[in-house]
């Protein structure tokens, strides 16, 4: 079932602060750690979506930085939905093992530009 951009972010642990569908540039926070995500949606091909994200995640329970690796997706909501899974995934296991939320899980992306003003 193709799964929307919406749908994708509604996730509990995840506060949406922008989503400009004509740019493909979502920003959210991640539970209660105040570093905004950003996240751009790329048209790969002609079937396939992937995502550019400005940070990764590294809690004190995994053992290195992971930035998923995206396949091409059909849909962009189906990229959103992986990487959103991959985030609040991480964020509830450290919670799980007693590690309060800390903004430097969120480890900037040094491959990532941010989209300029009017993008």
């Amino acid at each position: 079932m193709r799964c929307t951009i919406d749908r994708a972010l509604s996730h509990p642990l995840i506060s949406v602060d922008l989503l400009d569908r004509v740019a493909g540039i979502i920003k959210f926070r991640l539970g209660t750690i105040p570093t905004v995500i950003t996240v751009r949606i790329v048209k790969r091909n002609s079937v396939g979506y992937a995502l550019e994200c400005s940070h990764m995640i590294k809690t004190a329970v995994q053992a290195a930085v992971y930035l998923p690796a995206f396949r091409d997706c059909e849909w962009p909501g189906t990229a959103v939905r992986e990487f959103v899974r991959v985030l609040t995934q991480a964020y509830s296991f450290a919670l799980k093992a007693g590690h309060p939320p800390q903004s430097r899980w969120l480890v900037a992306n040094p491959y990532y530009e941010l989209p300029r003003e009017g993008e």
